[in-house]
C-alpha cells in the first residue's frame, strides 16, 4: 500500500489484521519495515499492525531535501491519516523511537502510546561525527552495518545488513545528522509534552546510555524502561519471543490507560 507524506514524498506501507487499536512499527537509521516482520505475524491477530517504509528507505521514495525527525515523523502521520486509525501505540527502533514521538506530537488526537524499541540512549554521536560518514562512505556504511548486527549468532540477518550497506549517502547522512541534533537539543522536552504513556525495551548492558535512561525516567511521569537480556541492538529480532511478551504488556498497559 501507498499514500503520500506531508512534502509530497511517496510512502509505502502494509498492513496485518484488524482491531480498535493500531500498533505501527517503526524501523531505525538505514534499515525498513521488513525488520518488524515477527511482530506483524504476532500482534496482528488482535491489533491492526502497520510497518512502514520511512521516506529515502525500504520501498518509500527518496525526493526530499532535508532529513529531519519531523520530517520522518510526518510520514508515519499521513499512513496514521491513510487508514483513518483512531487509536494508535507507535513502535519504533532506534531511530524509530524519535520519530515516533514526533509523529505523536503531531497526531494527537490519533495517538495513545509510544514504545521505544533499543531507542532513546543513542544519538550517533555529535553532528561533526555525523558528517564525518561522507569520507570514505562505502567502507565505513559497511563497517557500521556488520557492527550493529550479530551474524555469527543470527546469520540470517546478512541480508539486514547488505541493505543497511547499501544505503544512499545523502539520505544515510542527513538522517544521522537529524538524529545527532535530536537527541541533544529536542529529546527531553519533546517527551514532555507528550500527554500519552512512553515505554522502552532495551537490551541489557553496562553503559552510560542506559543508566542515563534510568536516572531520566523519575523525571518523566510517563516514561518506563524495560530491559531484554543476551540481546544486540536489534532486540525485536535477536528474541523475538521475549520482546513480543515485553510489548504485548506495554500494549496492555497503554490501552489500559486510556
Amino acid at each position: 500500500m501507498e499514500t503520500t507524506s506531508s512534502d509530497g514524498v511517496r510512502i509505502s506501507f502494509e498492513v496485518c489484521g484488524s482491531g480498535d487499536v493500531g500498533i505501527v512499527f517503526i524501523h531505525g537509521w538505514c534499515c525498513q519495515r521488513r525488520h518488524w516482520s515477527h511482530q506483524m505475524l504476532h500482534f496482528g491477530t488482535s491489533y491492526t499492525a502497520v510497518a512502514l517504509d520511512l521516506a529515502g528507505h525500504g520501498e518509500s521514495a527518496s525526493d526530499r531535501d532535508t532529513w529531519t525527525m519531523e520530517a520522518f515523523g510526518e510520514d508515519v502521520a499521513c499512513v496514521l491519516d491513510a487508514l483513518d486509525v483512531k487509536a494508535a501505540v507507535l513502535v519504533g527502533h532506534s531511530m524509530g523511537g524519535p520519530v515516533a514521538v514526533e509523529a505523536a506530537l503531531s497526531r494527537p488526537n490519533r495517538v495513545i502510546g509510544v514504545v521505544g524499541a533499543d531507542s532513546f540512549f543513542d544519538f550517533y554521536g555529535d553532528p561533526y561525527d555525523a558528517s564525518e560518514l561522507r569520507s570514505d562512505f562505502e567502507a565505513r556504511m559497511k563497517d557500521i552495518s556488520q557492527g550493529m548486527f550479530d551474524l555469527e549468532s543470527h546469520p540470517e540477518q546478512a541480508v539486514f545488513a547488505e541493505a543497511m550497506a547499501a544505503q544512499s549517502m545523502d539520505v544515510a547522512v542527513g538522517a544521522r545528522l537529524a538524529i545527532s541534533e535530536w537527541g541533544s537539543t529536542c529529546f527531553e522536552n519533546s517527551v514532555r509534552r507528550l500527554r500519552v504513556p512512553v515505554r522502552t525495551i532495551q537490551q541489557k548492558r553496562d553503559d552510560d546510555g542506559l543508566g542515563q535512561l534510568h536516572q531520566l525516567a523519575p523525571r518523566l511521569p510517563t516514561f518506563d524502561v524495560r530491559e531484554i537480556e543476551d540481546v544486540g541492538h536489534f532486540v525485536m529480532l535477536d528474541d523475538p519471543e521475549t520482546f513480543n511478551r515485553h510489548l504485548d504488556e506495554c500494549l496492555a498497559e497503554i490501552v489500559n490507560a486510556t
